[in-house]
């Protein structure tokens, strides 16, 4: 009899015990589906979020960038018909130094030391050239000028610097520029004949450069 009153006792424990296990792992599957789907959205939400500022950081980049480029190519027209005394803005197409002119004045000379003269006369002009660049350049890679008949296609190169070496009433235009710094000095022509105007200019309609510059004058505007 006792041993049955035990096992009995026994019996009702174990029964309990399975009752309480079977209820927690029908609780732990009833809430387990939930809990993922609410940790998946809440995952989904966070890289979206991290998404759309990643995107507008890297466009907001992209607007400084351009809006930078913009700034350091922008284009300058060409510049026709300046007087003596006005400054005109160079762009070379190669290197895209870009530089400020200002033709001051021009003579002749009939002669100048042991310079062999063969046409007619020489004239002078005197020139300053400022760097408004954001680099160093040499004053001798700036665009070689040039001088003729206004009204014509006639464009005559000025003398190289090295046939001027040594002579005391030229000025030659040499030396690094650097972003701001200027020069003035003397570009010589060795003209064939004299005219009544004339144009001096940095670049033609025939030559590769981004912007001109192009002075006109006549003969009684020299000095």
């Amino acid at each position: 009899m006792k041993k049955t009153i035990i096992i009995s006792i026994l019996l009702l424990v174990m029964g309990l015990f399975l009752m309480a296990c079977s209820s927690d792992d029908s609780e732990e599957q009833t809430n387990s589906p939930e809990d993922t789907v609410q940790q998946e959205e809440e995952t989904a939400t966070v890289d979206a979020d991290d998404g759309e500022t990643d995107a507008s950081e890297t466009n907001e980049g992209e607007i400084s960038s351009d809006e930078e480029e913009s700034s350091s190519n922008e284009y300058v027209e060409h510049q026709r018909g300046l007087q003596i005394g006005e400054t005109g803005t160079v762009v070379s197409s190669k290197e895209d130094y870009t530089y400020e002119v200002t033709l001051n004045s021009l003579h002749y000379e009939e002669s100048l030391d042991d310079l062999q003269l063969f046409g007619e006369v020489f004239i002078v002009a005197d020139v300053t050239i400022e760097n408004v660049d954001d680099q160093s350049f040499a004053a001798e890679a700036t665009f070689t000028p040039t001088l003729g008949e206004l009204d014509s296609n006639e464009y005559k190169g000025s003398v190289d610097n090295e046939f001027l070496e040594g002579i005391a009433a030229i000025d030659i235009i040499e030396g690094e520029l650097a972003p701001g710094d200027s020069i003035t000095g003397n570009y010589v022509f060795d003209m064939e004949t004299t005219a009544d105007n004339y144009h001096f200019a940095f670049g033609t309609n025939w030559d590769q450069i981004t912007t001109l510059a192009e002075w006109e004058f006549s003969e009684d505007e020299m000095e």
